[in-house]
């Protein structure tokens, strides 16, 4: 018995390595386009788009998220995920398919179909993201987190998809503009200590997210993308939570080998394209 657990151990000492062994470097970017939602996540061949809003309330032109992409390293994107069709976070999906888009893209959204103001897509096909999906692009695991219900339009804030992804051991909440109080009932285990969160609503208030389940993500990095920062920051406080709270009044990187987490703020155009580390 003695001998059994002498070989035993250096096996386990092993598996404990291999599965802590970091995985490329993933970058996720969250563009600075004021107060309107878009993340470019890349890692090894995958390209994943997370909305592509403009700050249509200030007339803002869509350029800038434009010149960003252009400038990013990647000339196509694999998916396309939507969490809903307010300009902040949509208006651009057809624009976004005909510059990238591919045979083989994929747009996920919260709805049965897509608006009819946004067809025909280019380039690709629409799918329905539901409540529970679970999805592997490239290295990525996705699972959609909400919204409860299966009939939802996607033309509020309450239609709005929540979906987690994973990189090796770390994960990124991604939440649109409401996380209903119903997401932590459903999906405790998958929702808790996240690193990295997409604050919903750009920050802004009304918190689009109780207070029972903030406590439960308890995020590490919290991005906000608008610079309302400060509303996002004291609703926290308020919850004893103090995550690092950044706002995308200029854009930001974040580097990921599946264990460590990077951070740059005021990063520009091209700055990380075709880096690893």
């Amino acid at each position: 018995m003695r001998k059994f657990f002498c070989l035993l151990l250096p096996c386990l000492l092993l598996l404990t390595l291999a599965q802590a062994e970091p995985l490329p470097y993933m970058q996720l970017h969250q563009i600075d386009i004021g107060c309107a939602d878009a993340y470019l996540l890349m890692a090894e061949d995958t390209v994943i788009l997370v909305d592509c809003g403009t700050d249509t309330d200030v007339g803002a032109s869509p350029e800038p998220l434009f010149d960003y992409l252009d400038q990013a390293g990647f000339s196509s994107i694999d998916a396309h995920f939507v969490t809903h069709y307010h300009n902040d976070h949509a208006i651009n999906i057809d624009e976004i398919s005909r510059r990238y888009g591919k045979d083989s893209t994929v747009l996920y959204g919260p709805s049965k179909e897509l608006p009819e103001r946004f067809l025909p897509l280019p380039h690709g096909t629409y799918c329905q993201l539901k409540d529970y999906d679970t999805l592997d692009i490239g290295p990525f695991h996705i699972q959609c987190v909400g919204p409860e219900s299966d009939e939802m339009t996607g033309e509020d804030n309450y239609s709005s998809l929540n979906f987690i992804v994973t990189y090796g051991e770390r994960t990124f909440f991604f939440t649109g503009d409401y996380v209903h109080y119903t997401v932590r009932e459903r999906h405790l285990n998958e929702i808790s200590n996240i690193d990295v969160l997409s604050f919903p609503h750009h920050g802004l208030t009304p918190i689009c997210i109780s207070n029972k389940t903030m406590k439960a993500v308890a995020p590490k990095i919290v991005l906000v993308p608008s610079n309302n920062r400060w509303d996002a920051k004291n609703f926290m406080q308020s919850l004893n939570l103090e995550p690092d709270v950044y706002a995308s009044n200029g854009h930001i990187v974040i580097l990921c080998d599946g264990i460590d987490l990077k951070l740059y703020t005021h990063v520009s155009p091209g700055q990380f394209a075709g880096k690893i580390g």
